[in-house]
């Protein structure tokens, strides 16, 4: 009975086709995980850039430094509603200087239009120093110019939260 039974089975299977599982959706997901893959890494190779608001921010402070060609910027902090740029710049007597730089954005209370709305530069370890609202709404003037240029707007690779970390070693 034993083989009457398994030889009925093969009768029964003899006569029906085996379906072959597609191998599609498993060269499909591979080949989107490569190119997922590559966008991530070719995207990762060009420098990081920031928005607008830090180029703007970086123009005022480059007009507002008495020697911008020694600017090096350490760190950038790039928000929604402000930009915080930890840089450091030799000053006119060659005394190397750590400073940070605060620019808000909003809509001035004067004129109306979006713009810096308040800038605040501060040595590291010392008092802040706020740029007078005048000087602020002189800049606001040439921030369509600024808009239209070609500004760089790469920021500095990651650098250690405590700016008292970093070294000296490029002066």
């Amino acid at each position: 009975m034993a083989k009457s039974s398994s030889s009925t089975i093969n009768k029964k299977l003899a006569g029906k086709k085996i379906k072959k599982k597609s191998s599609w959706p498993i060269v499909a997901g591979i080949t989107a995980v490569i190119i997922m893959a590559a966008i991530v890494i070719i995207s990762s190779m060009g420098p990081n850039k920031a928005t607008i608001s830090y180029g703007i921010c970086k123009t005022f402070l480059e007009l507002d430094v008495r020697n911008p060609q020694t600017i090096k910027m350490i760190q950038v902090y790039d928000r929604v509603v402000n930009v915080e740029m930890d840089y450091r710049y030799m000053d006119e007597y060659g005394q190397v200087r750590t400073e940070r730089m605060t620019c808000e954005f909003g809509k001035s209370e004067r004129t109306g239009a979006v713009g810096v709305t308040k800038i605040i530069r501060k040595e590291i370890g010392h008092t802040k120093y706020e740029i007078p609202k005048e000087k602020i709404d002189l800049f606001n003037k040439s921030i369509p110019a600024i808009i239209e240029s070609s500004i760089d707007l790469s920021i500095p690779p990651w650098m250690p939260a405590d700016i008292k970390l970093t070294q000296l070693k490029d002066w």
